[in-house]
């Protein structure tokens, strides 16, 4: 620290003690001109004064209490609320897909692996993208983790059917994305990104999510 930092860091402190000796000392006046105040009026005139100040602050200490109660109050219901909808929002789900789901380990155990976790270009089997198509013998190849027609839940609730896996040029980074034929029209895509067809589907039913984005698969 610079001997200008060290300034404004002490002009900061003076300006905070300064103002805390301006707060105590209008408490201090008020303070004095209360008891002289009612002095004037005797003794016993002081004590009653002060007897309805201590009452006033218990009263206010009160309300406070009875102030925190009810956020207390008011914070756990918030948060049985918030727990009910979560759990409704579970059950549903598996309510749509606890009959057509499963948890398929060898599949997402490889979805899981290092190989597709790590970013940075991957070259990939079945892939379309121009550095898939031109790569050498020598440089590894990657199988995909899914194939074409594996049904899949992404983001836990949009579920749809394979159509592509690879890597998607026009998004300008070397992840592998999953091109999905929806079931419901939730897309933004028809199965084209830019000027390259990746697969073919109508309007709107066509989705690219990130690999990792796979949350089960559907038998």
């Amino acid at each position: 620290m610079d001997s200008e930092d060290t300034e404004t860091v002490i002009s900061k402190d003076d300006k905070i003690s300064t103002a805390e000796e301006e707060i105590d000392k209008k408490f201090v006046s008020q303070a004095v001109a209360f008891v002289i105040g009612h002095t004037r009026n005797g003794f016993v005139a002081l004590c009653a004064s002060v007897a309805t100040l201590l009452k006033e602050q218990a009263k206010l200490k009160l309300e406070n209490e009875s102030l925190k109660q009810q956020i207390s109050v008011l914070q756990c219901k918030q948060s049985e609320s918030y727990d009910f909808e979560n759990k409704s929002d579970n059950s549903e789900r598996e309510h749509l897909y606890s009959d057509k789901t499963y948890l398929d380990t060898s599949k997402l155990s490889r979805l899981k692996r290092k190989d597709f976790q790590q970013k940075g270009y991957r070259a990939l089997k079945g892939c379309i993208c121009n550095s898939c198509t031109n790569v050498t013998e020598i440089t590894k190849i990657l199988s995909a983790p899914l194939k074409k027609g594996d049904r899949v839940v992404i983001s836990g609730e949009i579920s749809g059917t394979v159509c592509y896996v690879g890597h998607v040029e026009a998004l300008t980074f070397p992840d592998i994305f999953i091109g999905l034929y929806l079931d419901e029209p939730v897309g933004d895509t028809n199965g084209s990104i830019g000027k390259k067809r990746y697969f073919s589907v109508p309007q709107g039913y066509g989705l690219f999510a990130p690999l990792w984005n796979v949350c089960c698969i559907i038998d």
